[in-house]
Formats: structure tokens, C-alpha cells, sequence
């Protein structure tokens, strides 16, 4: 009987050891779980460059990003990483560290880790950014949006969702995510839209700030108050009307102007912002959201903010958090 037990028990303990060494192995494959790590970011910003080449070569198709230079970089490890050259793109690659480092200030783990850097391409001195490579899957690259949030975890379909509500993440379509068949987490990449003025109503599209007309004065505009019922559809007579009378190119399904500002709804998919669960643990980090903590980020990086960008941040926080109240 002795024996039988000592047996069992050994079994017991070989069957966790495996368990544990296939968690491993399986953090390892996905690489980087944890994405607020320092090891990291000193890797993507001081690590010697064994080879580079351009992304599309890598890939072995076309790749747009509105960039116009983009890097696979090979560091000899096990991790690889994303250069995209700054040139005329500075704002971009600002806004693209912008959203990991609120992704990282607020435990939302959603952005790759991202630096600045500078390297040297065919002998010529480039600035930019590097981040961290993540693989697409095979098995989800060919998946719709609906069907990737049916597929992922569910924390991460609520981060990805909350993210970009709350930070005003606009371009949030299909090709600016990866979801990993192995982990089943949402990473958010090509995030240079992160920090847009963002008005929202629950359940409808945020209505984002497209362009401030020139005779603006007062930039603390009471956003509490915005006018969700006057939305007008774009017609092409209308898109027209309205880039002739203020000199500008428009897109979108529908527009408000509104304190001499012109909001325009720029996509239909619902289900990238409004979560239908907020679990304690995800409220928690989002309660640490507040005027002060944003300029801290802004602050830290030294980018300039419109104050009424923070406020729309708390804003659209605050909706999350009544709406979960009601229900």
C-alpha cells in the first residue's frame, strides 16, 4: 500500500514538472508575456544589429504603414525587433512610444516595447524608433476582426477595446493588431493615432477631432457638452461643400462642427472600443487615470499635449466606468 502511494506521488510530481516546463516553453515561444521589461528595452535600444533588411523583404510582400522606411532587425537572440525611420515622421514615432509607455504607466501590457534610436543603414545614420517584433500567426492573420475577439482571451479583447476608447486609439482597424494563436493576447501595433481628441457616447462611434479651425481661441473646450444629435451624414456633395469652404480633405461617415472644430467618425467597427464586461482587476488600472498621471507621460517624453486631449482620456474613462455602474 506504501509503495502504491510513493508511486502515485511520484507520478504527482512528474506530471507538474511537465505541466510547469510546458508553461515555460510556451511563455518562451510567445516571448515577452510580460511586456514592461527593461531587459528588453536596454536589448532594443544597445544590442548590436547582426543584419537588417526591409520589412517587405522579410515578410515577402508589400508592407504600408504610411511609413517611409521600415526595418526587420536581426540581434542574434531570441528576440527580434521593428526600425521605422523618423525623417519627416517625428510626431509618428513620438506618438508610437506615447502608447507604449501609458500601455506600460497603467499595467495594460498591450503595446510592445518600444525606444528611440538611432543606426547606422548602409553606412548612413538613421533616427527613429525600434520595437519589439511580434511574429503574426498564421492561423489568425487570415481571421476578421469579429472572429479574432471570438478567438483571443477575453482580458485582452477588454484591454485592446478600453485602450482605445480611453486613449483615443482612432485607428484601430484589423491590420494595426496581432492576436497570438499560442497566448491568445491582443498586441496593438502602428499606434502613431494614439492621444486624439476623442468624444464618445456609448455604443456609437467616437467622434474624433479632425481639424481646429484657425479662428479657435479658447483650447479648454467644455467636451461634456458635445453635440452628438446634430452628427450629419457626409454626402459627396457635402464632403465636398465642406473641404472647399475650409480648404481640407475629409473622410469619414459622418461629421459634426462643433465649437469651430470638425469631428468626424472615421470607421463603423463598434467592437473595437465598448467592452461588455470590466472585470475588478482591469478597473483597478484604469483608476489610476487622472489629469496628473497622463502629463506625467506627455511630461516624461517631453511631447506637447492639448489639455483637452487628457480630458477626453478621464472623460471617456469616467463612461466606461458609469455605464458599468447602470448595468
Amino acid at each position: 500500500m506504501g509503495k502504491i502511494k510513493k508511486s502515485q506521488n511520484k507520478n504527482y510530481i512528474i506530471l507538474i514538472f511537465f505541466l510547469l516546463l510546458d508553461l515555460i516553453i510556451g511563455n518562451l515561444n510567445v516571448k515577452s508575456q510580460v511586456f514592461d521589461n527593461s531587459k528588453i528595452e536596454e536589448e532594443l535600444k544597445n544590442s548590436e544589429i547582426k543584419s537588417i533588411k526591409l520589412i517587405k523583404e522579410h515578410l515577402g510582400r508589400d508592407y504600408d504603414a504610411g511609413w517611409h522606411s521600415v526595418y526587420f532587425v536581426d540581434f542574434g537572440s531570441e528576440n527580434y525587433g521593428i526600425f521605422k525611420c523618423a525623417e519627416q515622421y517625428e510626431l509618428k514615432y513620438k506618438r508610437e512610444i506615447l502608447a507604449y509607455e501609458l500601455s506600460k504607466k497603467f499595467g495594460i501590457g498591450l503595446v510592445p516595447p518600444i525606444v528611440e534610436r538611432e543606426i547606422s543603414i548602409n553606412g548612413e545614420k538613421f533616427a527613429g524608433y525600434m520595437s519589439l517584433y511580434i511574429k503574426p500567426d498564421e492561423e489568425t492573420q487570415k481571421l476578421s476582426l469579429d472572429k479574432i475577439f471570438e478567438s483571443a482571451d477575453e482580458e485582452s479583447v477588454i484591454n485592446y477595446q478600453t485602450f482605445n476608447l480611453i486613449f483615443g486609439r482612432w485607428d484601430c482597424g484589423r491590420s494595426n493588431l496581432i492576436c497570438s494563436s499560442k497566448s491568445k493576447r491582443i498586441f496593438a501595433i502602428d499606434n502613431e493615432w494614439i492621444g486624439t481628441i476623442q468624444i464618445s457616447k456609448w455604443g456609437e462611434i467616437p467622434f474624433s477631432l479632425y481639424h481646429k479651425h484657425k479662428t479657435l481661441k479658447n483650447d479648454d473646450i467644455n467636451l461634456s457638452e458635445f453635440p452628438f444629435e446634430e452628427s450629419q451624414t457626409l454626402t459627396k456633395e457635402k464632403i465636398k461643400e465642406i473641404e472647399e469652404k475650409h480648404k481640407i480633405k475629409i473622410s469619414g461617415c459622418s461629421f459634426v462642427f462643433w465649437q469651430n472644430c470638425f469631428w468626424v467618425q472615421y470607421n463603423e467597427m463598434k467592437t473595437c472600443y465598448y467592452p461588455e464586461k470590466l472585470p475588478t482587476n482591469i478597473r483597478q488600472k484604469l483608476e489610476k487615470i487622472s489629469m496628473d498621471s497622463l502629463k506625467e507621460v506627455y511630461e516624461s517624453l517631453k511631447i506637447s499635449y492639448d489639455i483637452n486631449s487628457l480630458k477626453s482620456m478621464v472623460l471617456n474613462r469616467d463612461m466606461i466606468f458609469e455605464h458599468f455602474k447602470r448595468i
